[in-house]
């Protein structure tokens, strides 16, 4: 705490212009609160703190007075216009230290509350974060645990799907080359009749009937060789799968 002395004299007719000049300048003075104290005397010693200009430079100061006149039997109307009226100037010194313990007090209580505040709402939000943090674990888990459950599935079904349809490939690919048996015995069943034609001596016939078997059998081979053309295409894009 640190301390300004302004001086002015308390009692005689210099009193109240010097108290009134001192306690403007406190009012201007960096300060926290004024004290305006004297010691006891007697009535006509104490007059200089019942002067009415005086009373009013202590109602429209600022600053807060703390006034200590006299003793304790001692009034003064200075000590009315005050803030605090202590009883004596040992009461008004007490009585600052007294705010300051009140205020220390009060700030340490104060820092306390903060402190213990701060701390629950940081224990209330880590156990926030940690419920959520779990609660996402837990999600992820399920849902992980899901899709990997619907992408097996769905492998599973793709793999039966693709060989299904690689064996219906492969089926249709023996009746492919089944066909291309029929036509290999239709062209040794044309040679067979050309053969006969000549023995038998009946050309026109046998021309007849050669050309039909050639016609059919280029159609045969058209059509088997389309198709076998789109089965390989089918059996290429299965067994990429």
């Amino acid at each position: 705490m640190r301390l300004t002395l302004v001086p002015a004299y308390v009692q005689g007719d210099r009193a109240p212009d010097t108290l009134m000049a001192a306690l403007k300048r406190a009012d201007r003075l960096p300060v926290d609160v004024v004290l305006l104290v004297r010691g006891g005397g007697s009535f006509e010693d104490l007059n200089a703190f019942n002067d009415e200009a005086l009373v009013r430079v202590i109602a429209g100061m600022q600053k807060p007075v703390i006034a200590g006149i006299g003793h304790e039997t001692d009034e003064t109307l200075a000590g009315l216009a005050a803030d605090y009226a202590a009883s004596t100037p040992t009461a008004a010194a007490e009585r600052l230290g007294e705010e300051k313990t009140q205020w220390e007090q009060r700030l340490n209580r104060f820092q306390r509350d903060l402190r213990e505040g701060v701390e629950r709402r940081v224990l209330t939000e880590e156990q926030y974060l940690d419920e959520v943090a779990e609660a996402m674990k837990n999600w992820m888990r399920v849902n992980v645990t899901e899709k990997a459950g619907r992408c097996t599935s769905k492998g599973a079904q793709l793999t039966l799907i693709a060989r299904s349809h690689l064996k219906n490939a492969e089926a249709q690919l023996k009746q492919l080359q089944l066909s291309q048996a029929i036509r290999l015995a239709l062209r040794n069943r044309s040679s067979t009749l050309d053969w006969c034609a000549r023995a038998l001596s009946v050309p026109n016939l046998v021309g007849k009937r050669r050309e039909d078997l050639e016609r059919r059998a280029e159609r045969l081979h058209q059509a088997i060789h389309e198709k076998l053309n789109g089965k390989k295409e089918r059996v290429t894009v299965y067994s990429r799968l």
